[in-house]
């Protein structure tokens, strides 16, 4: 895995006000920043059919593409994360890792956590794809309230806690995708597996364009509490989608004032979601959520702002040397 030095800031952080403030020269003392939740694909219209209605997703995103991007506001490398569940994805992302070291820090695959051998196929992979730093798995999310049993059964269910066992056993993380509605099943599968590092996606998804608040906000105090005992982490990533089209007027800030409330900064992290974001933002929206988010907790102290944008992914995925 890749080994990271996590050194304070040398400089004091100005205010971010604009998108403008993003562009501003790096100082090349301060600890890398990491984009903890970025998306690679070769577009295939015959498998990619959740972007059918997503004009701005249907070509290629690799990491050339991007790397002007991240130079441009200060990002130096990124997690890449699976949006495919097939094997087939993971090796793809290892791959990309391999060709672009200097800027893919480290991969979260997919692997089937309720078939046989896993033991010994997470350490084949491990073996073959030293970037793997985690798991993921897209099944286990439904945006329909009504259809949610299947996935959180899915997710409560012996053989794939005994898959999240394995994880632990193999060192690796575990990303949770899920929407709001299915916290609760989310949280008590986590409840189960005390020292697995576990990373929730997207902040749990909260149905930001809806006014969602209360109940996503219990279900955080409850994972903040556990957090307390567990190495648990928030990723502040794909809000943008959750606001919907008109997400410069939501309260975006107050989703994240409350995660601050109930969930340590040390334990939340930067994630652009990118090139998902694009279908909200337009082209350009990698530099908007960038300066949005560094607009958002300009008040936070020094160092937990430097945990948000990089040396929280550093631990949780064990970039670094020392990490938990």
């Amino acid at each position: 895995m890749t080994a990271l030095l996590v050194a304070p800031l040398s400089a004091k952080q100005q205010p971010i006000t604009s998108i403008q403030a993003v562009l501003e020269p790096v100082n090349p003392n301060r600890s890398p920043v990491i984009d903890a939740h970025k998306h690679f694909w070769h577009y295939d219209p015959s498998k990619m059919l959740w972007v059918k209605d997503m004009p701005l997703l249907q070509r290629n995103f690799l990491p050339e593409d991007i790397r002007p991007e991240m130079g441009v506001v200060g990002i130096d490398g990124l997690i890449a994360v699976q949006a495919d569940d097939s094997y087939g994805e993971t090796s793809f992302l290892c791959d990309l890792a391999k060709q672009h070291p200097d800027i893919v820090y480290g991969v979260v695959g997919w692997a089937d956590l309720t078939g046989p051998n896993l033991d010994r196929i997470l350490e084949t992979l491990k073996e073959h794809h030293p970037s793997l730093v985690g798991i993921r798995q897209v099944r286990t999310q439904e945006s329909d309230p009504g259809k949610a049993s299947t996935a959180n059964a899915y997710m409560l269910s012996p053989e794939f806690n005994r898959g999240i066992a394995a994880l632990t056993k193999a060192g690796l993380a575990y990303d949770v995708l899920i929407y709001s509605h299915q916290l609760p099943a989310a949280i008590d599968m986590v409840s189960n597996h005390p020292d697995q590092r576990f990373i929730l996606d997207h902040a749990g998804k909260p149905d930001i364009n809806r006014g969602e608040f209360d109940q996503w906000r219990t279900h955080m105090s409850r994972l903040g509490r556990m957090a307390r005992q567990q190495p648990i982490y928030v990723k502040l990533s794909g809000l943008i989608t959750e606001a919907g089209p008109d997400w410069r007027n939501r309260d975006i800030a107050g989703y994240v004032e409350q995660l601050r409330m109930h969930i340590h900064p040390t334990r939340m992290m930067f994630g652009s979601d990118h090139p998902v974001l694009l279908h909200e933002t337009g082209d350009g929206g990698y530099a908007m959520w960038v300066a949005k988010v560094k607009d958002m907790i300009q008040s936070f102290p020094k160092p937990h702002r430097e945990r948000i944008m990089g040396g929280t992914a550093a631990e949780a995925y064990k970039l670094m040397q020392g990490g938990k």
